[in-house]
């Protein structure tokens, strides 16, 4: 019934209506009794800033909830904000930053979180600081980044994670200018906007217009009120990086 509620203020969200989203997620927020519920619900009101062009006022309700959901020792509830915060950071040194500590916090098992959402989690961490030190031309960390991915998926045995590993590497061969080769990695994992956005890029280097047409189509099928998907359409840091290239 909660899930139903927040999900009712999800869909006016994407449709445009942040007033009565926030109104849905209040009602939402007055009717929960779980602590988790509680907390993500939090989150989907403090992304409604980033929604309403507010980007400092989501940064900063990111911010408090991290240092709240801190104290709660809820290690699902840390990744889902400090994912955000490291996404929807101001700059690459400060999502770095946030990456580092986000991964440092997941590197053990965790109370209360199953070993294959520890695993998901830090896979995903791991990839964003393959695209993040790529960016800020630190191919050497990129390295080591694939090589936590590597070991990871390895000692996992995990489908989900193995796609990660694999989608993590079309950032390095895009960087190579080996836009086949990317977009190739890159096709282990389009349920993730970010990669698809750099997906598009890499079929746009190979002149395949329908390719491009169908990524397209499928990241607007993605779109969620998430941060990923607000940080693939909306922050020019990730939708821009590769393109000089």
């Amino acid at each position: 019934m909660i899930t139903s509620q927040y999900g009712r203020g999800d869909t006016y969200a994407l449709m445009g209506n942040f007033n009565q989203a926030k109104t849905e997620y209040e009602k939402a927020l007055r009717m929960s009794t779980n602590p988790r519920d509680i907390l993500h619900i939090q989150f989907l009101m403090a992304m409604l800033h980033f929604w309403t062009g507010d980007i400092s006022g989501g940064r900063e309700a990111l911010a408090k909830l991290s240092e709240k959901v801190a104290q709660a020792n809820d290690a699902a509830a840390q990744f889902e904000i400090d994912y955000a915060r490291a996404l929807l950071a101001p700059d690459l040194a400060s999502e770095r930053q946030l990456l580092q500590a986000a991964e440092g916090s997941l590197s053990e098992p965790r109370p209360g979180m199953q070993e294959a959402d520890r695993n998901s989690a830090l896979a995903n961490l791991l990839r964003e600081e393959v695209r993040a030190a790529l960016a800020a031309r630190q191919p050497q960390d990129a390295s080591g980044f694939i090589q936590k991915l590597q070991q990871l998926a390895y000692t996992s045995r995990d489908g989900s994670v193995q796609c990660i590993y694999e989608s993590a590497q079309g950032f390095v061969s895009l960087t190579a200018s080996d836009y086949s080769k990317a977009s190739e990695q890159f096709s282990a994992d389009l349920h993730n906007p970010v990669v698809v956005r750099e997906f598009i890029q890499s079929q746009e280097k190979l002149g395949d217009a329908k390719g491009v047409e169908n990524a397209r189509r499928r990241l607007q099928y993605l779109r969620t009120p998430t941060a990923e998907w607000f940080a693939a359409t909306h922050d020019a840091r990730l939708t821009s990086q590769f393109a000089a290239q």
